[in-house]
């Protein structure tokens, strides 16, 4: 935790920019309308090379790899990561993605840790997450963490082992 009687320095970036994911892709062209479908903004980009889309005032990067290798959609198993987003209704963003015919990686479900959630596969394999609070829930717990059995909280003795 910061020293409250230390000053603290002015932000650097805006917290938007703060931590920004970066992933790798094969085909921009491919990559960019799948982002755009489920409802990010293409902010710019340089053709084969990179974009950054948004979402709200949240950013990603898309990084083409000309090198990546292929990913086919049938393959079983879960990708090597997802980025969530919240949204109001997620089981509308649920139906509007299963219409799009995306590749479902996890089904539409209620989670110990109060979201209700599901994720779909970018053209190369990579999760997006969409996940609405339960409704006994909210942002306030998801921040304090969930009260929930298996769930760890900051500061136990459970966390340090």
């Amino acid at each position: 935790m910061a020293d409250p009687t230390k000053q603290s320095q002015p932000r650097y970036a805006p917290a938007e920019h703060q931590l920004v994911l970066e992933i790798y892709v094969s085909r921009l062209t491919s990559s960019m309308p799948f982002y755009k479908s489920l409802g990010f903004a293409v902010d710019w980009y340089v053709p084969g090379i990179f974009a950054q889309v948004s979402w709200e005032h949240c950013v990603l990067f898309l990084k083409q790899k000309d090198n990546m290798p292929k990913y086919a959609p049938t393959t079983e198993g879960h990708g090597a990561g997802n980025v969530r987003i919240m949204v109001h209704d997620v089981d509308l963003k649920y139906e509007e993605c299963k219409q799009l015919g995306y590749v479902v990686e996890q089904e539409l479900g209620d989670r110990k840790f109060i979201v209700r959630d599901f994720i779909v596969k970018d053209p190369d394999g990579f999760g997006v997450r969409f996940g609405s609070y339960l409704p006994v829930s909210g942002p306030e717990e998801q921040a304090e963490g969930p009260d929930a059995a298996g769930i760890v909280r900051k500061g136990t003795v459970a966390e340090s082992t």
